[in-house]
């Protein structure tokens, strides 16, 4: 296997995030994040479907909605 093909572990691929372990096993927990693909019962991820997800992720300033200032009540 080419070392650009190689699977990377929870933490590895982590680390290529820069996020958490614990942040990743959310992910996967709530059926969001990067794709990873399952090696019998080992987690593991590409590191080209990492690249793709975090470009997928990106929000240009246009797309962003403005934050909704909260209204604060002093009468109550």
């Amino acid at each position: 296997m080419r070392r650009s093909n190689r699977l990377l572990n929870t933490q590895a691929a982590s680390a290529m995030l820069g996020c958490s372990a614990a942040a990743l096993v959310k992910f996967r927990t709530e059926r969001r994040g990067p794709p990873y693909v399952l090696v019998g019962r080992l987690v593991r991820y590409r590191p080209l479907d990492l690249v793709r997800w975090v470009k997928s992720q990106r929000v240009s300033p246009e797309q962003t909605p403005r934050p909704v200032e909260e209204k604060n009540d002093s009468n109550t």
